[in-house]
């Protein structure tokens, strides 16, 4: 899981050129568990076959990247910036119900 941004622009302002290039990455894990319960009907040669599924993940994103700042006139001065933030923990649970028909041979 894995978003990628770059960005970067130039100015000058008072014969001082400035080049800014930023790349940031959004990173992190995710978990979870999965729980389910299957119920199956036989009614001579038929079947009646129904499911209930609940998903309950946990994704943890993080922010991660640098800014790297050129000023240039005389001398060149470079400055960069790390960035390496853990941002909220965000959850998600949705569940999900089969059904279906199966025949027996």
């Amino acid at each position: 899981m894995r978003q990628c941004a770059k960005v970067g622009y130039t100015e000058t302002e008072n014969y001082i050129s400035t080049v800014v290039d930023t790349k940031l990455a959004l990173d992190g894990s995710m978990t979870g568990t999965t729980s389910f319960i299957n119920f199956n009907f036989g009614i001579g040669p038929i079947d009646l076959l129904v499911g209930y599924r609940m998903w309950n993940t946990k994704f943890k994103r993080k922010m991660i990247g640098t800014t790297v700042a050129t000023h240039t006139l005389y001398p060149t001065i470079s400055s960069t910036t790390s960035i390496d933030e853990s941002l909220s923990e965000t959850s998600l649970d949705f569940d999900q119900i089969t059904a279906g028909i199966g025949f027996r041979f």
